[in-house]
């Protein structure tokens, strides 16, 4: 079979931009540049471009005009410049018809204005399946201006045969210059991939894209047959680095494409650096690769970033991994990511709705502490059950954890949906009861929660504490700020605080942590509370040794 050599685009600082908010160094840019440069790579994504943003990304979030010019381009790359922007950017709600989107060409305009033509060469939309009737006319407007572009169609790979014929079909007139498809959740295999491929050709000839997720290791197996089916452009990224567990290696695709196309412009040793002295550190600290939480995920159709958020976050040990992505499988949750949906704000159903059942009835009057996770529960272990006995406290678990004996502890709050029914096996073996929202007892897991004593407390996260109504008001949707709540509405005497250390000082939770505690203390009828551990937040402080307390 006569194969053709493919157009390769690198698309390190876009796609691998996920692990560290695209915030690449300018030496490592500008060392890439020659690299890619000397391997012959045809094209180089050099980031997202958007006029959004929602905290510090790097330069290659933006991709900017003034960004880029920045840089002394080898003059080829200088011509293969591409970026990549997402559909819902801009395609808008209309405002004239409810539930209808269009095309907003003022974005698009604003997005790429005359002089990014200098700049810019390629444009890529990404776009889900309910996006791509609203491309057609940014697809046209982009090409008017000069641009080659591309479309990505996302999670294409879950359509059946029809529904994907409909879909190209609907594509074919829309004159883009590349059509890509994506192993969006890294499970795909050579046949589904000929299936796939099979599909688009019979509406598309056109040049076709494939790019590779390495979720169960076969990014390279997979980027090959796709080149063997006749994929014409294909995507890489040095060490893959990518979100999740990553794509196919460019230094890896470089050398197999050049034992098979030997004529094909080659030179490693500017790449081997640049590996050498930017992205094995990067790596080490980041740990993007395929393993078997990613593996898991490409099985069961799970978007990985899943998978690297709950690495990424300490909270999450690997039964809890386990248990979620089983969750998200058997819910059909997983498929969409959502950055906020592992916090599950959009997955419980708040309600001002009065609850059913008042914390008065097990807290009033009583001094309440609650238990953290920190190093200090375990370390001032015994000191505190001794605390607990003498004051005769009522105590209160956060989630499934543990750092004291679990007779000392009376209840459970946990208000994260996700960890929750991760967390719902341990919670059977616990005897404590739970606090929880009563939006949390699906069919499915009241038949898993077996013989547990449970109380539901309603929640409404707004925009400060509020202990006026049967329900708890509460800023963020933390489990901190949940049983903060459930031990305020319970009238109790005193809110003592224990294993509330502090994260490290740039940790983003620190930041939540103190915002809550701030929140907490100026809101109308708080109690005081008084951290009987060693704590960095600024909240009074006392000690569990002080007999007097």
């Amino acid at each position: 079979m006569h194969l053709t050599k493919p157009t390769i685009l690198d698309c390190t600082l876009r796609d691998g931009g996920y692990y560290n908010n695209w915030d690449f160094s300018r030496d490592l840019i500008a060392d890439y540049f020659v690299a890619m440069d000397q391997i012959g790579v045809d094209f180089i994504e050099i980031g997202l471009r958007t006029l959004k943003n929602n905290g510090f990304k790097g330069g290659c979030a933006f991709s900017s005009d003034d960004f880029i010019s920045s840089f002394k381009l080898p003059k080829r790359i200088g011509n293969k410049i591409g970026v990549m922007i997402n559909a819902s950017e801009i395609v808008i709600n209309s405002k004239n018809i409810p539930g209808k989107k269009k095309l907003s060409l003022n974005k698009l305009k604003k997005l790429f204005p005359p002089s990014s033509k200098k700049y810019i060469h390629l444009v890529r939309i990404a776009c889900h399946v309910d996006e791509v009737v609203h491309c057609s006319k940014a697809i046209t407007y982009l090409k008017a201006e000069g641009y080659l572009v591309g479309i990505n169609i996302m999670q294409i790979t879950e359509l059946d045969k029809s529904s994907l014929i409909q879909l190209v079909g609907e594509i074919a007139p829309m004159d883009a210059d590349v059509l890509y498809f994506a192993d969006s959740f890294g499970g795909l295999d050579a046949s589904r991939i000929e299936e796939i491929i099979s599909g688009i050709r019979n509406c598309w000839s056109g040049n076709l894209g494939f790019h590779a997720h390495n979720n169960m290791s076969k990014a390279m197996e997979n980027t090959l047959k796709s080149i063997e089916l006749g994929a014409s452009w294909v995507d890489s990224t040095v060490t893959g680095m990518g979100r999740g567990a990553g794509n196919v290696e460019t230094e890896n695709l470089a050398l197999h494409l050049q034992k098979v196309f030997p004529h094909s412009k080659f030179a490693a040793n500017k790449l081997f650096d640049l590996i050498q002295d930017h992205f094995l550190p990067l790596k080490k600290k980041y740990e993007w690769g395929p393993n078997h939480f990613y593996f898991l995920s490409g099985m069961n159709s799970i978007h990985p970033s899943f998978v690297q958020s709950m690495m990424s976050d300490t909270r999450y040990n690997s039964n809890d991994i386990l248990s979620t992505l089983d969750y998200l499988s058997k819910s059909g949750m997983g498929k969409k990511y959502n950055a906020r949906a592992l916090e599950s704000t959009k997955q419980v159903s708040f309600s001002d709705k009065p609850s059913s059942w008042s914390p008065v009835s097990l807290i009033q009057s009583k001094d309440v502490l609650i238990i953290g996770t920190g190093p200090s529960a375990n370390f001032y272990r015994s000191d505190l059950e001794s605390f607990i006995k003498r004051k005769d406290l009522y105590v209160i678990g956060l989630n499934s954890n543990s750092s004291i004996s679990e007779s000392l502890i009376d209840v459970r709050a946990a208000c994260h949906l996700l960890r929750f029914n991760a967390d719902i096996e341990k919670y059977n073996t616990l005897p404590q009861a739970l606090i929880l929202p009563e939006t949390f007892m699906t069919q499915d897991s009241k038949s898993r929660l077996k013989n547990k004593k449970q109380y539901f407390f309603s929640i409404k996260v707004g925009n400060k504490f509020s202990f006026a109504n049967s329900y708890a008001e509460i800023p963020e949707l933390l489990v901190m700020a949940y049983a903060l709540s459930i031990a305020t509405h319970g009238r109790p005497k005193r809110i003592f605080l224990a294993g509330f250390d502090g994260y490290p000082e740039k940790d983003k939770r620190n930041d939540q942590m103190i915002s809550i505690f701030n929140s907490y203390q100026v809101a109308t009828g708080a109690k005081q509370i008084i951290s009987i551990t060693p704590t960095s937040y600024p909240i009074p402080t006392d000690s569990v040794f002080n007999p007097n307390l």
